[in-house]
């Protein structure tokens, strides 16, 4: 996600959040839902993923962007999932030569 971030708002902003992410997450504030769905305590990672993807009043970005963010991210794993595809499937084919 991070490059994703880097890639649309740039660093400086990406850089910003992140120092705000670290506030929340070591001041436990409430504004940003600290538990995940499943109940498990969010790293940092993903405070600064949830603070900035679920911005509905659009305080950090705004709605372009967050759409441009999920997208180029869909992109990014899609590319990561293909590769580690690629690479079971020769090591597949290394097993059977």
């Amino acid at each position: 996600i991070l490059n994703s971030l880097l890639d649309i708002i740039g660093c400086q902003r990406a850089f910003q959040y992140a120092h705000e992410a670290i506030r929340l997450y070591n001041t436990h504030d409430s504004s940003i839902i600290i538990k995940s769905d499943n109940g498990q305590i969010r790293t940092l990672g993903g405070i600064y993923f949830k603070m900035l993807i679920k911005d509905n009043d659009n305080n950090l970005i705004n709605e372009y962007e967050r759409n441009q963010i999920k997208k180029r991210n869909q992109e990014i794993q899609k590319i990561k999932k293909k590769k580690k595809t690629k690479k079971i499937n020769n090591k597949n084919s290394m097993k059977d030569n």
